[in-house]
């Protein structure tokens, strides 16, 4: 079993049999010395960190590479579904996708009746007719304004001649 061990932390490590013997063992060459998990685990982190450093632009690399691609991948498929719901046919990408999207949309031909189901139309028809009058009632209230305003002249008018009347018979021209 100890000869398992010496050949694992040896090839692990890379260290040759006489290194390995004292890291684990005593000077006797029997006992396992109390920190010997201790060390190995430390020596064991040293040879990852140097094996990142060594290798770190690589990784960066690679790293860099498949977050592109998985980045690539996800907007195509992203373009692809806007290109089918909206039922377009073009090879833009991107942001260029998104404004052809928005001036299809924009082309949409509305018919009066969509209009009028529109929440918003309905929202502003309610307020429309509550803060204003129709134009029905509007022309019904100045004819019968334009009606009283006639009548009015005339009364006034009648009141003049009357009163030029009387004045003529009291003076008897």
């Amino acid at each position: 079993m100890n000869e398992f061990i010496e050949g694992l932390v040896g090839k692990t490590l890379n260290l040759p049999k006489e290194k390995v013997a004292e890291l684990l063992y005593e000077p006797d060459g029997t006992t396992i010395k109390p920190d010997a998990i201790d060390t190995i685990v430390s020596l064991d982190a040293l040879r990852i960190k140097s094996l990142k450093d060594a290798h770190k632009d690589e990784l960066t690399k690679i790293h860099d590479e498949a977050y592109g691609k998985a980045k690539g991948e996800a907007l195509t498929k992203w373009e692809k579904q806007i290109k089918e719901e909206l039922g377009i046919t073009t090879d833009a990408k991107g942001i260029d996708l998104v404004k052809e999207a928005i001036s299809k949309a924009a082309n949409v031909q509305m018919d009066e009746e969509k209009i009028k189901l529109h929440p918003k139309f309905i929202e502003l028809e309610k307020k429309l007719n509550q803060d204003f009058i129709s134009k029905a009632e509007y022309d019904k209230v100045k004819q019968e304004f334009d009606e009283f305003k006639s009548q009015v002249d005339r009364f006034k008018i009648t009141s003049v001649v009357k009163g030029f009347l009387r004045h003529i018979r009291v003076e008897g021209l």
